[in-house]
């Protein structure tokens, strides 16, 4: 494993996360990572086409979470 940061692989466990995950520090610069990051879900090219469209013709784009 190397560091993001300055690609070093003198790092050391350093506690868990909010999600649980281990964290991780790098001895060098002292920066704290994962391993894994997930993926921003955001929504789909598709679905910000249609609203684009629809905000042009005037009508309104709701979203309901």
């Amino acid at each position: 494993m190397k560091c993001p940061e300055c690609k070093s692989e003198h790092i050391r466990k350093n506690g868990k996360n909010r999600h649980r995950k281990p964290n991780y520090i790098c001895v060098n610069c002292s920066r704290q990572f994962i391993t894994d990051y997930e993926p921003h879900q955001g929504y789909s090219d598709q679905f910000k086409r249609e609203c684009l469209k629809m905000y042009v013709n005037g009508m309104t784009c709701a979203v309901r979470f």
